[in-house]
């Protein structure tokens, strides 16, 4: 049985969740701070906030550059499905009115409708 420790959020700052996505996939400080524009001292001083976070190391200097620790093999993918879960959260949902299959009222003066109402029908004929 695998115990978890409770965590409060408003104590994390979740923006560097993208931080660690782009740490986790380089595998490399200097590249992740690039593809993120911003300083390399930056992505460094955030990846010792995230090992602090975390309790881990993350990624491991090895003679090839930098691995990922065992944690971060097991976050990677879930952190690739939280950050497109929150992408398709925020993302404007698209309105294609060909498809809409929704009822539209229209209310006004008898006058107004007719004179509104037929140019709008002929639009569908």
């Amino acid at each position: 049985m695998i115990i978890m420790r409770e965590v409060n959020l408003r104590s994390v700052d979740l923006n560097l969740l993208v931080i660690l996505q782009k740490l986790l996939e380089t595998r490399h400080v200097t590249h992740a701070a690039e593809q993120l524009s911003m300083s390399q001292p930056a992505v460094s001083r955030a990846l010792q906030r995230l090992r602090s976070t975390f309790d881990d190391p993350l990624l491991v200097k090895t003679a090839q550059g930098f691995d990922l620790s065992a944690r971060g093999a097991d976050i990677l993918p879930r952190l690739q499905r939280l950050t497109d879960g929150v992408k398709e959260l925020i993302a404007e949902p698209v309105f294609d009115p060909a498809s809409a299959v929704d009822v539209v009222r229209v209310y006004g003066l008898d006058l107004e409708v007719v004179c509104f109402c037929c140019s709008v029908v002929k639009g569908f004929t």
